[in-house]
């Protein structure tokens, strides 16, 4: 994992997040009838004010360009109560022919994911104080790579709880956390969970 993004799935004020679960993917509104892929935050701002939707040129582009492939992605649910974990496995992605106004339509901008726990969400309630202020965060996307370690905690106890795949996904993760490229923090987090699984 590289960073943390918080997304809510209410592309164009629509919950979309039982599509999100059923065919793999994330995606943000703004439907401006065309591709942003590739273009600069001031081109991506340009692109919205014709639709008078500039405000949202950072959530765009942080999607769009900054959201990487191994990104981890908390979708919360607008229930207040059940948070769901994925990683991306995609590049940006435009799908013509969502990109409308329509009620239930207008989120053409998408990148593909792996969810995590057979798609079942956690409990916000069992996370950290800090951690569920974040979440709270009223924004489309948010950056919450300062909860990588926790996150990463929780991460591993569901997954060492539920063994199988997710155990063999937690200890790869681990795995490429020991890599020389990342940092020396990241390395001795991973020396930690690494012995507290015995891994």
């Amino acid at each position: 994992m590289k960073n943390v993004w918080l997304l809510r799935p209410l592309p164009n004020g629509t919950n979309q997040l039982h599509n999100f679960l059923e065919y793999d993917f994330i995606a943000i509104g703004y439907p401006v009838g065309k591709s942003l892929n590739g273009l600069s935050y001031e081109k991506v701002k340009k692109e919205l004010a014709r639709f008078d939707m500039d405000e949202g040129a950072t959530n765009v582009y942080n999607f769009i360009s900054q959201m990487k492939i191994d990104d981890l992605v908390i979708v919360p649910d607008d229930n207040s109560r059940d948070v769901y974990f994925c990683t991306v496995t995609s590049q940006y992605i435009y799908v013509p022919n969502v990109d409308n106004q329509k009620k239930g339509l207008g989120y053409p901008h998408q990148k593909t994911v792996n969810w995590f726990f057979n798609k079942e969400p956690l409990n916000r309630n069992d996370f950290s104080k800090e951690l569920q202020a974040s979440l709270r965060s009223p924004k489309t996307i948010t950056d919450l790579t300062h909860h990588l370690d926790v996150l990463n905690e929780i991460i591993f106890d569901v997954a060492f709880i539920s063994g199988g795949v997710l155990k063999g996904k937690a200890i790869e993760t681990v795995r490429e956390m020991l890599e020389e490229d990342q940092t020396v923090d990241t390395r001795l987090r991973a020396a930690e969970l690494a012995l507290k699984y015995d891994l």
